[in-house]
């Protein structure tokens, strides 16, 4: 199950850099992404959500991702170095991620977390 773990942080890690450099915004990719619940990983596993958060009491930036039917999330850690900071703090961004926000703390869902820093 770790190696799974492992796995989808490092897919991801790659996806979000990719997106980072496309032509679309930054917003607008992830709606696509959330819209269109990321298709399968693995043959056991689909993305359900995609949440980012900013927490500026630590000064870290969180990309939460929904995996399987059970919930589970895993957390990755980036540091706001490679971000757009202006957008990291749009509302936009918010916005657009919210029911992703709103489902997590819904089902009180446990984190784990692996630091890219």
């Amino acid at each position: 199950m770790m190696k799974k773990n492992l796995k989808i942080v490092y897919f991801m890690s790659i996806a979000f850099f990719l997106l980072l450099f496309s032509q679309q915004s930054f917003a607008d990719s992830f709606k696509k992404i959330c819209d269109s619940n990321a298709g399968e990983l693995y043959s056991d596993v689909k993305i359900k959500s995609i949440a980012v958060i900013n927490t500026p009491r630590d000064k870290k930036f969180y990309i939460s991702i929904g995996v399987n039917d059970n919930f589970m999330v895993n957390k990755s850690y980036f540091n706001s170095e490679f971000l757009d900071r202006e957008m990291i703090n749009t509302a936009r961004v918010a916005q657009v991620l919210q029911h992703s926000v709103d489902l997590c703390v819904a089902k009180n869902l446990q984190f784990y977390g692996i630091s890219l820093r």
